[in-house]
């Protein structure tokens, strides 16, 4: 079984990719994985409100410590 990179294209898009492969990639990540489920949340009643979480990490990812902000945003980290 093929897997995908995106709804679209698979890592064969991306194995000697030109600029244009790239932003193929990039915009159909984005309209495949954010964008139109996005919309269809935004078209069912009440669905703004879990439109928004859709960028978000998973809390999966928060709880088993994997979602670590750069150093400069860490605000324990700061240097003075």
């Amino acid at each position: 079984m093929k897997q995908r990179l995106t709804p679209n294209y698979d890592h064969e898009k991306i194995a000697n990719p030109s600029l244009g492969d790239l932003i193929d990639v990039f915009e159909d990540y984005w309209k495949g994985y954010f964008l139109a489920p996005a919309q269809v949340l935004l078209n069912t009643p009440n669905g703004d409100m879990a439109s928004l979480f859709l960028p978000s990490p998973t809390s999966r990812d928060q709880v088993k410590g994997q979602l670590q902000l750069p150093n400069s945003q860490n605000v324990g980290n700061r240097k003075r």
